[in-house]
């Protein structure tokens, strides 16, 4: 994705509002954030995504637009984590964090 957003802009449809921060805060950093183009189904128009663009498209915002032509040439991302693995991630996140709470002195 990196190497797509180094070339120009990059599409990215979703369905909650929140996704826009969400991938401002992952590509920032990058800096290549100014080739971010979020579209939220529900508030804007994905069929103003030029045809020949790059577009990743969430599962959810793809089951919600249903029968476009934008589903029809933009393939929903594949999950990355299976549910198990993803529990277990979460699972770690949260043994290691209540670790390290414990782990702290006590202030009043």
């Amino acid at each position: 994705i990196t190497r797509r957003l180094a070339r120009g802009p990059v599409y990215f449809v979703g369905s909650d509002p929140r996704f826009r921060d969400a991938l401002q805060t992952v590509f920032a950093p990058t800096g290549y954030g100014a080739n971010v183009r979020p579209v939220i189904v529900g508030e804007d128009d994905p069929e103003r995504i030029p045809e020949d663009a790059a577009t990743f498209i969430m599962r959810r915002a793809h089951e919600r637009l249903g029968d476009t032509p934008l589903t029809r040439r933009v393939v929903p991302v594949r999950r990355v984590f299976s549910d198990d693995l993803a529990r277990e991630l979460l699972r770690f996140v949260i043994r290691a964090n209540m670790a390290a709470m414990a782990a702290r002195p006590m202030t009043a």
